[in-house]
Formats: structure tokens, sequence, C-alpha cells
């Protein structure tokens, strides 16, 4: 089962987050991802990019591009500090910050790609992507 499989079932309400979390665990991030010589020669990421749009307000928030690296070990120490502070340790004490900061050495060896694109009702919009 892919990963995206996975998250569009939890988007559809098919699975609980805790069941997307245990199914995204089971699977082998190297066999995410199937790079070919195409995209080496099209370069690997080095940045994470995040943009929201206020569907109600028009507003929009472009985020400076930033580097993955610092990204895998920001989210990992937000994982350990979630843990500590949140009501919600039980769902936090699943993930390893570990695989956190593997995951994002694997984008930073990918051809740029999208990762999220969110859209709400109201036409409020995420998308989080490699450049």
């Amino acid at each position: 089962m892919k990963i995206m499989t996975i998250l569009e079932m939890l988007e559809e309400k098919k699975i609980t987050v805790d069941e997307a979390v245990d199914l995204i665990k089971s699977i082998d991030i190297s066999d995410e991802v199937d790079i070919n010589e195409s995209e080496i020669v099209r370069g690997k990421s080095r940045w994470i990019k995040i943009k929201v749009k206020d569907g109600e307000k028009g507003s929009k928030i472009n985020l400076p591009p930033l580097p993955l690296g610092l990204m895998g070990s920001l989210a990992s120490w937000g994982v350990k500090m979630g843990i500590r502070h949140s009501d919600e340790k039980e769902i936090l004490e699943k993930l390893d910050s570990r695989e956190i900061k593997n995951l994002f050495n694997v984008l930073r060896n990918h051809p740029p790609m999208r990762i999220v694109e969110v859209e709400d009702d109201d036409g409020s919009v995420v998308q989080i992507y490699t450049k």
C-alpha cells in the first residue's frame, strides 16, 4: 500500500488517524521512492515551501523556503516537545523522531514534488512542496 493511498483513505474518513499512522509505519519508505535516471538529472530538493490561502478573506501567506535538513531536525524536536507538553501524547508517542528525520533525508534526495495540497469548502488552500 502506498502512502498516498493511506492519506486518501484518511481524508475520506475510511480509517482513523491511529490506523493511518500504523499503516504508514508498516511501509518501507525506500519502497515508496522510485527515482529513475531522468529524475536524477532534474536534481534534488533542497527546500520545503508552504503556501496558505484564506478562502474567506482572500489573504495569502507564503512562508520563505526552509532547508529540508533544518526542517527534519525541527520536526523531530517538535515531536519530542509535543510528547512532553501535549494532551495527545499517545498519538505523538507513535511517531519516531528518527523516522521523521529520515523522511526529510529521503525528500532531499528526491526531485522537487508536491507533498500536500488541501482545499477546504470555503476555498482555503494549503500547499506544501519541495523545490
